[in-house]
């Protein structure tokens, strides 16, 4: 063991806790104000051994001029590092890792403390290499801060790595410039095989803010998350859940009152992945420029639920909100949730030839209530475009459904069309009741639904009740 405490410097070229494989339990404790460790290369916590620790706390401070690493080779676990008070600081002129080829190694920011780190070529990571699993980075407590001058990492290639940022801590990730089409900024599961990486932002005052970049997650990797609860705050340029072909059924939850992301760009569910998905629940926030779901072809089964009061998705553009431009993809509004769109394209279902896109009001086989949607128009697209109405209650639809797509009744509740329509394609009723106080096309009222209204029809067969 070393400590250094009231006052006392140690200065060295590198640093080293734990250097061979059979070298475990070594520790540092930096402790109380002026007491400092300053290394003018690098600081590595476990190069190749396994736990052994660095402590800062009270006030003292640990400086590398070069980069930080937890964990650096395969045998290097279980190793950790506590910053941990207001004043005790650990600053890194370079990349930060927290386990670069290790696993099970971790890092605590907490009761005011800092971490500094600036980039060189990966910038922040948490489970760097594709053996680096179960590396862990939490963030908690009022004052506590991980700044990072580049990007932010959590499973570059590695699986089952997280970061958790509560109890009012903060993480910024400031990227100074960005090449065209090179991911950068929040980054959750890279590379392809960087699977089950989690990202968690909870309690008031806790937040994620990425500056001058965007938020992915899911660049190349599958089944990785994020979620925002409790009051929580991410924001970023633009975001993206599912970003390449291969990165599947990642997630983003946004979920309780006060909890938002925020992108001043646009937000992309299925970029060109598959079975990605965003859930807006219990008072959660999502904001946009634009909004597309489903974006390039092949991106398929890419989907958005905004569930319960004073839940919603909004964005502020020309363009609206796409649901399967060139892909496919989903948008559900439920249980009084809000999806608003009120510049003038509204929501666009379907857009390209060979794209599919599907509006729920409600989800089917359940006792959703309505949600509500915010546009001034709904237009088919050149693709397969549905609006299924699938609540329990009753709803009122304002906007001016155009294009060509189909439209089904299927839920017990009462759906108002107030509108005067100029869609081709079905309207189908099969269930509950569908008012038609504007206009619409054909319709075809099946056994067990009912048609009213003071409006008009096109063609009309109806097997059902007529009210």
């Amino acid at each position: 063991s070393l400590v250094i405490s009231n006052g006392a410097s140690v200065v060295s070229s590198n640093g080293y806790i734990g250097s061979a494989a059979n070298s475990s339990n070594n520790s540092v404790l930096v402790t109380g104000t002026g007491s400092a460790w300053t290394n003018t290369g690098g600081l590595s916590v476990g190069y190749s051994g396994s736990s052994n620790s660095l402590v800062i706390s009270s006030g003292g401070s640990v400086v590398n001029t070069s980069s930080g690493y937890i964990g650096s080779e395969s045998t290097s676990s279980n190793n950790s590092v506590l910053v941990t008070g207001t004043g005790s600081t650990w600053s890194n002129g370079g990349d930060l890792t927290v386990g670069m080829s290790g696993s099970g190694n971790s890092m605590v920011v907490s009761n005011g403390a800092t971490v500094v780190n600036g980039q060189v070529t990966n910038g922040a990571v948490v489970g760097l290499n594709a053996n680096s699993t179960g590396n862990s980075v939490l963030v908690t407590g009022t004052g506590s801060a991980w700044n990072n001058a580049g990007n932010l990492t959590v499973g570059l290639s590695g699986s089952g790595n997280s970061l958790v940022i509560a109890a009012g801590g903060q993480v910024t990730t400031t990227v100074a410039s960005v090449t065209a089409g090179v991911p950068a900024g929040g980054l959750v599961g890279y590379n392809a095989g960087s699977s089950n990486n989690s990202v968690l932002v909870t309690g008031p005052g806790s937040g994620w803010n990425i500056s001058g970049a965007s938020l992915t997650v899911g660049n190349g990797g599958s089944a990785n998350s994020l979620v925002v609860s409790n009051g929580g705050h991410v924001s970023a340029e633009y975001s993206y859940i599912g970003r390449n072909a291969g990165s599947s059924d990642n997630s983003v939850l946004v979920t309780g009152s006060g909890s938002t992301l925020s992108n001043s760009q646009n937000l992309y569910i299925g970029l060109s992945g598959s079975g990605n998905s965003l859930v807006i629940s219990d008072g959660g926030k999502v904001s946009s420029f634009i909004a597309d779901i489903g974006y390039n072809a092949g991106s398929s089964n890419n989907s958005v639920l905004v569930t319960g009061s004073g839940s919603s998705l909004s964005n502020n553009s020309y363009y609206g909100t796409t649901v399967g431009y060139a892909g496919g993809g989903t948008l559900t509004v439920a249980n009084g949730g809000v999806a608003a769109s009120t510049e003038p394209q509204g929501i666009t279902l379907a857009s390209q030839a060979g794209s599919s896109g599907t509006l729920n009001i409600g989800r089917f086989g359940t006792n959703d209530a309505a949600g509500t949607i915010n546009a001034p128009k709904i237009t088919f697209g050149s693709g397969t475009g549905t609006i299924n109405f699938n609540q329990s209650n009753a709803t009122t639809i304002s906007a001016v459904i155009s294009g060509n797509g189909s439209v089904n009744q299927l839920g017990s509740g009462t759906t108002t069309l107030s509108a005067n329509n100029t869609y081709a394609g079905t309207t189908t009723v099969t269930g509950g009741l569908l008012n038609v106080n504007g206009s619409v096309g054909s319709v075809t009222v099946s056994s067990g639904g009912s048609l009213g209204g003071s409006g008009t029809t096109g063609s009309l067969l109806v097997n059902g009740t007529l009210t």
